[in-house]
């Protein structure tokens, strides 16, 4: 861990509210509420990403105040040797996406190390978020998802609506929640030195294990050669 007087936490998405942006402000405004020693550090270039939010900028204008939050770095968009530093320096990584499909970044902080939390939409329940193989994870953050494993409102007709602003409004909220009781459960616990270990040394095996790219390339190459020569 990076600290024992606070938790340092990442989010890494240029996608920002399909991404979770918005929700990962919200939890830094929670934390100063509460007391809970939380340090953002967001790394976007906060495109607005029509097709998943609210067309209208002046909804999450609100939200995008909380920037200006101590707790809050922000860094704008930065060169992935960069992104991999800070992610190798904090304690969590938060992506709360509201639709994704392998999100790369988490497997980036896996391979230094680092924990993630995040919902579980496309293949991310996939990964080993909670350290224990096997083991159903409080580091998932649930979401009800339509067939293609996206959030269910993802796709709403009607995006500049009141109705989907306040769904976006109130998904974002339980979101922030979420992540800030995962937070405060961890940093309550009086053994949560060994717990991050644990979380960090299953998320390197889950990178050396299942993304190792020398090992996926002799795979598929046997895969490739097994069908091309029966």
């Amino acid at each position: 861990m990076s600290s024992i007087e606070d938790l340092n936490i990442a989010f890494v998405g240029n996608d920002w509210f399909r991404k979770g942006g918005i929700v990962i402000l919200r939890v830094a405004q929670i934390a100063k509420r509460i007391g809970l020693p939380i340090e953002i550090h967001l790394v976007s270039h906060q495109s607005h990403g029509y097709w998943s939010t609210h067309p209208n900028k002046k909804r999450s204008a609100s939200d995008l105040k909380l920037l200006e939050l101590d707790n809050v770095k922000f860094y704008g968009g930065i060169p992935n040797p960069q992104v991999i530093d800070l992610l190798e320096k904090v304690d969590f990584q938060v992506l709360a996406s509201l639709a994704d499909h392998s999100a790369y970044s988490i497997l980036e902080g896996f391979s230094v190390g680092t924990p993630a939390i995040a919902t579980n939409v496309g293949a991310i329940p996939e990964y080993n978020l909670n350290g224990k193989a096997g083991k159903k994870t409080e580091y998932l953050l649930d979401l009800p998802l339509a067939p293609n494993r996206q959030w269910k409102e993802i796709d709403y007709p009607n995006k500049n609506s009141d109705e989907y602003w306040q769904m976006l409004d109130s998904v974002y909220t339980k979101l922030a929640q979420k992540v800030i009781e995962i937070l405060g459960n961890f940093w309550e616990n009086s053994n949560r030195r060994e717990r991050y270990k644990q979380l960090s040394s299953g998320a390197i095996s889950q990178v050396k294990k299942h993304h190792d790219s020398d090992k996926i390339d002799r795979q598929l190459d046997t895969l490739y050669s097994s069908c091309l020569c029966p």
